[in-house]
């Protein structure tokens, strides 16, 4: 659809990520799987002035290649709706276990209190003794930091960007307000982050100094 699109003059791209169906009735919560990937087309509108989707593969068909062509059970979507809740409580604890014991101690969760202390002791027990993995060196969240250092270097040129543009696109826009070697180095930036993001690299002090730039 998108080459037919193009040779016609239509600006179209092709925009990957997720579809997913699966919504559980008892929670409302949504199952986002891996098998839910899936990549469709967006078309350049002049009147609306963004792209809009048009997903050119019939739903039903979809459905059926992955075998959801009927909705799950009453059990499974009860067995689903449990897990998800001890998913969620335990990621909660993960990540802020002081909040979680103050919650834990209002009388509506007391039954709550016993998963709390057990997770906290073991996660303390585990930082005591497993070594740092190499993602704990480097998690994250410093491509975060750095990332949004570029968007602030961005935004002193008075070029802020729109949460549908991508990297590229960006810096298309500040080729047309910024000197030369500007856009250099954000070009620059771009290409280290997109390696660091999604290769094997590490954020290192020339990402940091290109963001700043």
């Amino acid at each position: 659809m998108a080459l037919m699109l193009r040779t016609q003059g239509v600006p179209t791209r092709i925009v990957s990520g997720f579809a997913p169906n699966e919504m559980n009735p008892l929670t409302g919560r949504v199952t986002v799987r891996e098998r839910d990937a899936h990549a469709w087309v967006e078309i350049w509108s002049p009147e609306r002035q963004r792209y809009l989707a048009f997903d050119p593969t019939p739903a039903s068909s979809r459905l059926r290649a992955i075998g959801l062509s009927s909705p799950p059970g009453r059990l499974r979507s009860f067995v689903d709706a449990v897990r998800s809740i001890f998913h969620r409580m335990r990621q909660t604890i993960v990540e802020d276990p002081v909040g979680a014991f103050v919650a834990s101690c209002d009388h509506r969760w007391r039954g709550f209190s016993a998963v709390t202390l057990i997770v906290i002791a073991r996660r303390h027990r585990s930082r005591k003794t497993a070594p740092l993995t190499a993602d704990e060196k480097t998690p994250n969240r410093d491509l975060i930091i750095i990332y949004e250092a570029y968007v602030q270097s961005l935004k002193r040129f008075g070029l802020t960007p729109d949460p549908s543009e991508t990297d590229d696109e960006i810096l298309v826009r500040l080729s047309e307000i910024a000197e030369p070697s500007i856009v250099t180095a954000a070009s620059r930036f771009v290409r280290n982050y997109r390696v660091a993001r999604y290769g094997d690299a590490s954020p290192n002090e020339e990402l940091s100094e290109l963001a700043r730039l």
